[in-house]
């Protein structure tokens, strides 16, 4: 809470005035519309045509689909090649909105409820909407389902969002259940339209009202299969033909609306292209920091301030330079006082001249699927040309090991086939170096909130509560109990707690068994009874435990997946 309001105070107190930096970069005084698409059709899209990792044979052979729009904004767009992603997405969703690296964030992965983003994180939303400035989110939001996490409660005025573990859609995503401003609504057609036309509604809104607005949507992940061999071409191609449909209805709508010269577009991937590349199978597993895991596409248009520039150029960025370079475009806010990790890149995109490299700055990208970050593992680190990394092991590395951490120079080898670890331990160790400094102070953010962060429950802010796989603390505290989900009841309560149970319905279970603290209720579980109700439950104030378990008629616990709902009376 004390970061929020010191953030939000330097807010306000800069919407008085520009810096001179602003003023020279906008000669002009404008208030940009900022759109930021995230898809992983972009990567899918780079990688076939413009990605050294792709020129290799046999890679992706059969992306043949015409996207005719993705094309015609690319033309027109500043194309940074040299940008990175986290290996997955929550963590780069994490970057993106906070401009600050993801652990600090408290999002260690994208599993459960380690994609959980800290209620007291101040989102790019946030910022400009307090500088008047209409918030919309649309699609995938995976920072977490409730209070005080979710899009709405961190700076987002409209939202619709997908939230998997409660979707009850049919195979072919027609039916699904979305989430319009935190109440559930079933709508019909496939995800991405209906993603796509709620924002083309929120777009012609604001113009009416004459408000600069701010968009952020996810398009869907695309699952194009476990491995590199396990690949759907079929998918993938009707993917970005949908994807392509969308982002031309939206490039469309700006245009009729009249406001597309002023509106700065930044699109993106929230993680690498892998497995879509040939000969470099072994480092395209994603999850993973080879090149094919964290190389991510950034496309920039503006055609009222970047129209000048040239389509590609080679600068070294990341996530993290995503919301400094907006707010610097719309005049909100200073870098130093919001605490970012992040630069604004919107002084070098602006230069006629092709921006010069940085031999001092420095970025980090790390996965863990641990519960808390592990020092070596799965990390890389990008200075220059030069990247050390060490890919996914069972065992964190030991700092020395060179054979599990390697050094490669991408200017030469692009393709990351020569370790340089013992060739140049100077390099080696300075870039090492770079990285336990960096790893320190990420961890010590929140060194104090270890874990998985618990779920609010407020009767004003969030009711019902609906508790599912990706909320849950998988095994370890209880003996026999194989989950359980942290709850903090920020006042005493009367609720409602419905379990539905899901899965293997075949599975004979004769009790269902709710436990908070030392209280303990039980219900007989009839033949084909999917959905049990524990009435009028009091509840004290504080922080607890909810397990739930299943019983069979031996006494023996179940594992059965279930789903609870609940109500505060």
């Amino acid at each position: 809470m004390a970061r929020y309001l010191h953030i939000l105070f330097c807010i306000l107190c800069f919407l008085g005035g520009r810096s001179h930096a602003q003023e020279a970069i906008l000669e002009e005084s404008t208030t940009p519309n900022v759109i930021v698409i995230v898809a992983d059709g972009f990567g899918l899209s780079e990688y076939a045509r413009h990605n050294q990792l792709a020129e290799s044979e046999g890679a992706v052979p059969w992306l043949s689909v015409e996207t005719p729009h993705l094309d015609a904004l690319r033309e027109r767009s500043l194309v940074l090649r040299d940008f990175y992603a986290t290996p997955e997405s929550a963590p780069s969703r994490a970057a993106i909105l906070t401009g600050r690296y993801p652990y600090r964030t408290g999002v260690i992965h994208s599993q459960g409820a380690h994609s959980m983003m800290a209620g007291d994180e101040v989102t790019i939303a946030e910022m400009l909407s307090a500088a008047g400035y209409r918030t919309g989110a649309y699609g995938s939001w995976q920072l977490g389902d409730h209070y005080p996490m979710r899009a709405s409660d961190q700076g987002f005025q409209d939202a619709i969002l997908h939230v998997p573990a409660r979707n009850k859609a049919s195979g072919d995503h027609r039916g699904v259940i979305l989430y319009r401003n935190n109440r559930e609504v079933e709508m019909k057609g496939k995800r991405g339209g209906i993603y796509t036309d709620a924002m083309l509604r929120f777009l012609t809104t604001s113009r009416d009202h004459e408000l600069p607005f701010f968009c952020y949507i996810v398009y869907d992940s695309l699952e194009v299969g476990k491995g590199s061999q396990d690949l759907d071409s079929q998918l993938v191609n009707e993917h970005l033909t949908e994807l392509d449909e969308n982002i031309g209805k939206v490039i469309e709508r700006l245009t009729n609306l009249d406001v597309l010269e002023k509106t700065l577009v930044l699109c993106t991937s929230d993680k690498g292209a892998a497995p879509l590349v040939g000969d470099q199978r072994e480092r395209a597993q994603r999850g993973q920091v080879g090149e094919a895991g964290v190389r991510a596409p950034l496309w920039l248009t503006w055609p009222e301030e970047l129209s000048s520039r040239a389509s590609e150029i080679e600068q070294l960025a990341s996530h993290i330079d995503i919301v400094p370079t907006l707010l610097e475009a719309c005049q909100v806010g200073s870098v130093s006082a919001l605490e970012l990790d992040g630069d604004s890149l919107l002084p070098r995109l602006n230069s006629r001249e092709e921006p010069p490299a940085n031999n001092e700055s420095f970025l980090v990208t790390q996965l863990n699927q641990e519960s808390t970050p592990v020092k070596y593992k799965n990390f890389m680190i990008r200075k220059g040309p030069w990247k050390l990394m060490s890919q996914h092991h069972s065992e964190a590395p030991n700092r020395r090991v060179k054979e599990a951490i390697q050094l490669y120079n991408l200017q030469k080898d692009p393709k990351e086939k020569t370790n340089l670890a013992n060739t140049q331990p100077e390099k080696f160790d300075e870039l090492l170096n770079h990285y336990e400094t960096w790893f320190l102070s990420v961890t010590k953010t929140r060194e104090d909130q270890a874990g998985r962060p618990p779920i609010w429950l407020n009767r004003k802010s969030e009711n019902p509560v609906v508790l599912t796989r990706d909320d849950r603390v998988e095994g370890g505290k209880y003996e026999g109990s194989p989950y359980y989900w942290k709850l903090d009841f920020q006042h005493g309560s009367r609720v409602d707690i419905t379990v539905q149970r899901s899965g293997d319905e075949d599975v004979v279970i004769e009790t269902c068994r709710v436990s908070l603290r030392e209280s303990v209720w039980e219900l007989p579980v009839s033949l084909g009874k999917s959905v049990l109700h524990f009435e009028a439950l009091n509840l004290t104030r504080g922080k607890q435990d909810l397990r739930v378990e299943f019983i069979d008629p031996n006494g023996q616990r179940v594992d059965v997946e279930c789903t609870v709902r609940l109500v505060h009376r």
